[in-house]
């Protein structure tokens, strides 16, 4: 049985089918459910390039996140934290995968071009060192 579970979103429209997965594990469970979000980090970008201060708009950009997510949720499951960060969607992963005590990572995939030349959920399945569910999205 797992515990602690943590779904991966990238807020875009296929999020809801990944979430409505996590949920259905959960419930089986009676798991705590994390809902994880890593933002971009507009200084890593642009690093080098501009020297602006993107404090402001990072912090924005956090709550934003959070506020998407709880709409997400929207009474789906009550037994849920929000964890919203910004830079090596891996790093990030793994510090929250130990600090939580996850035993279970749940992240969707497409099936298109790019996700072939670049997958987050590739590099999950492949880095992280815990159980991991993929729902094809």
């Amino acid at each position: 049985m797992y515990k602690n579970i943590l779904c991966a979103l990238d807020l875009s429209d296929a999020s809801k089918k990944v979430l409505e997965r996590a949920v259905q594990v959960a419930k089986n469970n009676g798991a705590k459910l994390y809902l994880f979000h890593n933002a971009v980090k507009l200084s890593d970008i642009y690093s080098g390039v501009m020297n602006v201060d993107f404090s402001k708009t990072e912090e924005a950009g956090f709550q934003i996140a959070t506020e998407q997510l709880e709409r997400l949720n929207d009474g789906l499951y009550p037994n849920t934290e929000i964890i919203v960060d910004s830079g090596d969607f891996i790093n990030n992963l793994t510090k929250v995968i130990e600090n939580k005590d996850i035993d279970l990572v749940i992240v969707g995939h497409n099936q298109d071009f790019w996700s072939k030349v670049s997958s987050s959920s590739k590099k999950v399945v492949d880095k992280i060192k815990v159980d991991t569910l993929v729902t094809i999205i």
